[in-house]
C-alpha cells in the first residue's frame, strides 16, 4: 500500500511498533511526497506499548508524517486507507507480531 499510493495514506492503529524496515518504507513514501497520516491512542491500554508507540514519533515526524492521538478514550481500529481506492479494515495491528507471528485479519 506503501509503495503504490500516489497522494495519500491515513492510518488507525492501537499499536504503533514497527520495525526498520516498515519505518523505512514509511520515511520513503513520505520522502516522495506522500500525505502520510497516522492515528493512534492517547489513552493506553498497556503502558508499556503506548512508550514503544511514541518512541516512532520523532523520526516519523521529521519525515513529513502526521501522527494523532484520539484523546476521547482507547482507540482500537484497524483501519487502512488510501488514495480513495483501497481500504483495508481488519485485526492487523501495526506491530511485529501482528504482521508476523499472529494469523490476523484483513478485508
Amino acid at each position: 500500500m506503501l509503495n503504490q499510493a500516489k497522494r495519500y495514506v491515513y492510518m488507525t492503529t492501537p499499536y504503533l511498533i514497527i520495525d526498520s524496515e516498515l519505518l523505512d518504507a514509511l520515511e520513503h513514501a513520505a520522502m516522495r511526497g506522500i500525505d502520510i497520516r497516522i492515528i493512534t491512542p492517547h489513552i493506553p491500554d498497556k503502558k508499556l506499548v503506548f512508550k514503544m508507540t511514541r518512541s516512532h514519533y520523532a523520526r516519523l515526524m521529521n519525515a513529513g508524517i502526521k501522527i494523532y492521538e484520539y484523546e476521547s478514550g482507547f482507540v482500537h481500529a484497524k483501519t487502512y486507507l488510501a488514495d480513495d481506492e483501497t481500504a483495508i479494515v481488519g485485526t492487523v495491528n501495526m506491530d511485529y507480531r501482528s504482521l508476523v507471528h499472529h494469523f490476523e485479519n484483513c478485508v
